[in-house]
Formats: structure tokens, C-alpha cells, sequence
């Protein structure tokens, strides 16, 4: 926003005329590509990945834990059968 005042005589005639300019300037700016890039649009992609990534790694940690415990109770039934075999067996 300005004001210009300015003075202007006509020397032939000798008239005195003042004069009062006012201007306004008003700026708009949308940024309409802001964040448009393809590394921010990316971000939600590499996310997914990452979380996909630790659920690979948590099904196959639960699978390891599943697959121990079975062997594990496998053993335990193997010592069960062999110790009922041996507590069954008559002694001369």
C-alpha cells in the first residue's frame, strides 16, 4: 500500500494543481505443489514396506517358537513311552 502526493504548476498560467495517487498491491500465493515431490509421496510406500517387513519377521519367529515346542513335546512323549516301557517290564 502507497500514497504518492505530488504538485504540478502549469508555468503559462501560473496554476497551482495538488494531486493525492494511492496504490494497493494485494499478493496471493497457494502452493498447489507443495509437497508433491516423490520422496514425500513415497514416505507412506517405505512405511508399508517396513511394516510388511516386521510381520514377515514376526510369523517367522512364531513359527520357529511353534516348531520348537512341538519337538520339544515329541522328546518329552518319546521319554514318556520309553519310561512306562521300563516301569512295565517285569524284574527276575
Amino acid at each position: 500500500m502507497g500514497n504518492t502526493l505530488g504538485v504540478t504548476q502549469n508555468s503559462p498560467y501560473n496554476l497551482f494543481s495538488p494531486f493525492s495517487q494511492a496504490t494497493l498491491q494485494l499478493t496471493v500465493q497457494q502452493n498447489l505443489l507443495q509437497g508433491f515431490r516423490p520422496s514425500v509421496n513415497n514416505r507412506a510406500i517405505r512405511v508399508a514396506r517396513n511394516q510388511r517387513h516386521i510381520s514377515d519377521l514376526a510369523f517367522k519367529n512364531q513359527v520357529m517358537a511353534t516348531v520348537a515346542n512341538v519337538v520339544s513335546l515329541y522328546w518329552d512323549l518319546v521319554t514318556d513311552n520309553e519310561d512306562l516301557k521300563v516301569s512295565s517290564t517285569p524284574t527276575n
